[in-house]
């Protein structure tokens, strides 16, 4: 046998080969570092209301309030009574209460004092008729001053048509005395009328 003659040239690469099985999975890399936080999303949509949890035990109970002390008057005239003047202030003889300082009625004489600033509740009623001295008609009434200033919306005003007819006549108002001691009074509108069954209330609210 003679000796190797040279490698000849390369010739052109042949085709692809199928691919080989899959090998087995290597081992897991170590976790890589925590990517940065990504903006917040849109707040859900709220969730059902819960059920209502049971009641808590009662509170202790808080101390008694106290109850303004009584403060009032309240006084009558039955007997018949024609002032002589008008604006003259009708007459109370007796007091059937009277309970507190703040209020002060002398009997048988028409001024209440109201010694304390406040609020007051003040009712009168008088039943009205002609006076012996007018004839029918005639216009009567009576209205409730302090010193002597007429309070406005006070007045009760009634026509008597025939001689001796009778009419009740009442008011109700509350004041604000800002400027005690202050004086009420229930004077007639005029000198036309006779007044029987009298009766003042005046009770202080603060």
């Amino acid at each position: 046998t003679g000796p190797t003659g040279p490698t000849g040239a390369t010739g052109p690469t042949g085709p692809t080969g199928a691919t080989g099985a899959t090998g087995e999975a290597g081992t897991t890399g170590p976790t890589g570092p925590t990517g940065a936080t990504g903006p917040t999303g849109p707040t859900g949509a709220t969730g059902p209301t819960g059920a209502t949890g049971p009641t808590g035990p009662a509170g202790e109970t808080g101390p008694e309030g106290r109850l303004p002390a009584l403060n009032a008057v309240a006084s009558v005239n039955d007997a018949a009574q024609t002032p002589a003047n008008e604006n003259d202030p009708l007459l109370f003889t007796s007091d059937t209460t009277a309970a507190g300082t703040v209020i002060y009625h002398s009997e048988s004489t028409g001024n209440f004092a109201l010694l304390e600033n406040g609020y007051y509740f003040i009712n009168y009623t008088t039943v009205a008729t002609n006076a012996a001295s007018a004839t029918p008609p005639v216009t009567v009434g009576v209205h409730l001053s302090k010193g002597g200033e007429e309070i406005p919306g006070t007045a009760a005003i009634t026509t008597i048509s025939t001689a001796n007819d009778t009419a009740a006549l009442s008011g109700t108002t509350i004041i604000n005395v800002t400027d005690s001691p202050a004086t009420i009074t229930l004077d007639a509108e005029n000198t036309n009328g006779t007044f029987t069954n009298t009766s003042m209330t005046i009770r202080k609210l603060d």
